[in-house]
């Protein structure tokens, strides 16, 4: 059956959340008798490796305008005072503006204060966790592009069921990508990975007390910053595995930046005898397949403005497994079926990130996503199902508007 939406919402101007994956970070320099310091040299390093260099000016302030969410650290140095080293964490909604004060070395002395800890302002009351790549390469099994372990080790309330992944007790979720969303009307069709672990930088996931914005997806939001080539230079990564059940998870990527341009791209292939999850101890018809290309390319025109382009196209074949004894709850589940699901998941996105203040940023973006769930039947006399949708969405300062084409063939 097919069907067509479009909605529009106007007359929005740009607000804090508006790019919840991005954010700046505003670092105030003082001596330790509270005066301001100008000319120190304040550096900001992501887990990517991407460096960021700025000079105080007369009020002893540096902007980083157009940070990713993500852990960062805090470099700020002087000759003649002390460094400085602080961690600073990015977040959905909130502008970090650390203070750093510093001494002269001269007048260092050993100094013991004992204190109750202020109570930290709180910024939001998202539940918020971060995910980085170092994380995922580090939990085993994590990188399998099949695998849901990048979430459900880390993310509280989060487990897989029915090869679908549940937060929270539910499976209406949204993807997002750089703050914005994937748009997919097919909650419960699709079992293909959204994108693979490999290409990942930083995921943030929020689980309640959403903005308005965000959507109606209420039971988690995944945000995912995806890897550059900033901090990299003319590098490539090559890995490749393989273990029983003829499994195989093989990755290749590239990236590099010139000045300002910075570009990374990876294909991806995937294959194992063992795919879904059977409905009994045999491994019967149970092999998946896929493979996938992944590229994101990023321009500062300015220390303000950011143009992104982040497009994927991944295709993903999975066999139904089989059952030789009848199931209590399904007698006919017996013998060799040779169904099957197909899946195709394509998207390509221009944004543009401007930030105007220290913590008000806006994001435009125009965005194509194409997603095709194909059942088919391994039994003559019974009828397939094959789902294709469309989706436009263009996301600016003065509003939003998306289409969306649905074909359904039975």
């Amino acid at each position: 059956m097919p069907g067509s939406d479009c909605s529009g919402l106007l007359g929005m101007v740009p607000v804090r959340s508006w790019a919840a994956s991005f954010g700046s970070v505003r670092v105030t320099v003082e001596t330790v008798h509270d005066k301001p310091m100008a000319g120190v040299r304040v550096r900001l390093r992501a887990a990517s490796g991407r460096i960021l260099n700025m000079r105080t000016d007369a009020r002893g302030r540096a902007v980083f305008p157009t940070v990713a969410i993500g852990h960062y650290l805090l470099s700020v140095r002087r000759a003649g005072f002390t460094t400085e080293h602080q961690a600073v964490t990015v977040e959905a909604g909130y502008f970090p503006a650390p203070l750093i004060r510093l001494a002269r070395l001269s007048a260092l002395k050993r100094v013991i204060v004992r204190g109750n800890t202020a109570q930290p302002v709180v910024a939001s009351v998202t539940p918020v966790t971060l995910v980085s790549s170092r994380d995922i390469l580090e939990t085993p099994g994590a990188i399998d592009v099949n695998s849901l372990t990048m979430i459900t080790d880390y993310v509280p309330g989060a487990y897989e069921a029915h090869d679908m992944l549940h937060i929270r007790g539910g499976h209406q979720t949204s993807w997002l990508i750089d703050g914005v969303e994937i748009p997919n009307t097919n909650i419960a069709e699709s079992l293909g990975p959204a994108i693979a672990p490999e290409d990942i930088q930083t995921l943030g996931v929020e689980r309640g007390s959403y903005n308005a914005d965000e959507g109606d997806r209420t039971y988690g939001i995944f945000n995912v910053i995806p890897k550059s080539g900033f901090g990299k230079k003319n590098q490539g990564v090559l890995a490749v595995s393989a273990g029983n059940f003829g499994h195989t998870d093989d990755y290749l990527s590239v990236a590099s930046h010139v000045h300002n341009f910075a570009y990374y791209v990876s294909v991806e292939g995937n294959r194992s005898n063992l795919g879904l999850q059977t409905p009994v101890s045999q491994v019967i018809h149970d092999a998946s397949q896929g493979y996938g290309f992944f590229a994101n390319l990023q321009y500062y025109p300015s220390s303000h403005n950011e143009l992104r382009f982040v497009t994927q196209l991944r295709q993903d074949n999975y066999q139904i497994p089989n059952c030789v004894t009848p199931l209590p709850d399904d007698p006919q589940c017996v013998g060799q079926f040779g169904d099957t699901q197909k899946e195709a998941d394509n998207f390509a996105m221009l944004s543009w990130v401007h930030t105007f203040t220290h913590d008000i940023v806006l994001t435009s973006s125009l965005m194509y996503h194409f997603e095709r769930a194909a059942y088919g039947r391994g039994r003559p006399g019974l009828s397939d199902h094959h789902a294709f949708s469309s989706y436009v969405a263009v996301r600016g300062r003065r509003g939003n508007l998306r289409m969306h084409f649905d074909h359904n063939h039975v």
